[in-house]
């Protein structure tokens, strides 16, 4: 069995929980999401950055980050928003 450094874990779950947060509270702006998550705002830039390119998250509007509709709520999905 394969184990993760400390680090990487650390990385898996604040990416867990901005992809959650972003779900359960519609499109937020980066400091919007450091705010609510008590997290460092480069944290959450390095993290999300990420997240974009793995297409797990697109930026809507002025900075506003969304979940890709296969990764949002159902009633998303299911209306190919």
């Amino acid at each position: 069995m394969r184990y993760l450094s400390k680090e990487r874990r650390k990385f898996i779950r604040t990416d867990r929980r901005i992809v959650q947060t972003v779900r359960h509270y519609g499109p937020l702006s980066r400091a919007e999401l450091a705010r609510r998550l008590d997290l460092s705002k480069p944290t959450v830039s390095v993290t999300v950055e990420s997240l974009l390119q793995q297409g797990m998250l697109h930026e809507v509007g002025r900075g506003q980050l969304k979940c890709c509709p296969k990764f949002g709520p159902p009633q998303e999905r299911d209306r190919g928003v």
